[in-house]
């Protein structure tokens, strides 16, 4: 399980929308996502003389670099996140920086928390990196789609909420559902040991090897 959550993982975001946006392109498939791993969270950039007189910095950092399957090509993305950016002029500099990094000749994309909670202009998103950056997405199955938008509902629900302790019944439905997910064989079947006691406890998963020496020896 902890396998399966670090590889979940795109990198470090600076805020919700932009951990939004990367599980809805990093995580695969069948969880959701599209499964596309070919991008960087928070890329930092060295600016060109013009462009550090518009930002006052000699450097920015993009929200999100897309690149292309052969890596031959590349695209910014800037969250404009409710969170973070509805701060007094927040907005105004991420403007100065989309402007500072196009004059350095980056394509940038600003994207809201609207574009990417609804699905079909996330779509539309996904057509514009498939037209620049020639990425062909996978088609889902039926099974994908809903886990797709079971994924979104999760995600863009009201983050406060995910420190609040479930119910008694809310937790009985959420280890039923758990349980009736796990794939058979997933975890190894534990086996007694010829005693009945192991270094865990009563049960192991390790079998136990013959020593090569009897009682009677």
């Amino acid at each position: 399980m902890f396998e399966q959550a670090v590889n979940c993982v795109s990198g470090v975001t600076a805020s919700p929308l932009e951990a939004q946006l990367s599980m809805l392109l990093w995580m695969s498939c069948d969880l959701g996502g599209w499964g596309y791993r070919n991008f960087e969270n928070n890329y930092r950039i060295v600016l060109s003389n013009n462009a550090k007189t518009l930002i006052d910095t000699d450097h920015a950092e993009v929200d999100m670099r897309v690149l292309s399957p052969d890596g031959t090509k590349e695209w910014m993305i800037e969250c404009q996140g409710k969170v973070i950016h509805d701060r007094v002029g927040a907005g105004t500099r991420d403007s100065l920086r989309a402007t500072a990094l196009q004059t350095m000749a980056h394509s940038v994309t600003m994207v809201t928390n609207d574009q990417l909670s609804d699905s079909d202009k996330f779509n539309a998103l996904l057509d514009l990196l498939s037209a620049q950056l020639n990425i062909h997405w996978p088609e889902k199955t039926s099974k994908q789609v809903f886990a797709e938008d079971k994924l979104r509902s999760e995600i863009f629900d009201d983050w406060i909420k995910l420190a609040d302790e479930p119910s008694a019944t809310e937790r009985a439905r959420r280890y039923a559902e758990n349980k009736a997910k796990r794939a058979p064989g997933h975890f190894l079947k534990r086996k007694k040991c010829p005693n009945g006691m192991g270094k865990r406890g009563k049960y192991t998963n390790v079998e136990r090897k013959p020593s090569g020496h009897s009682r009677e020896n």
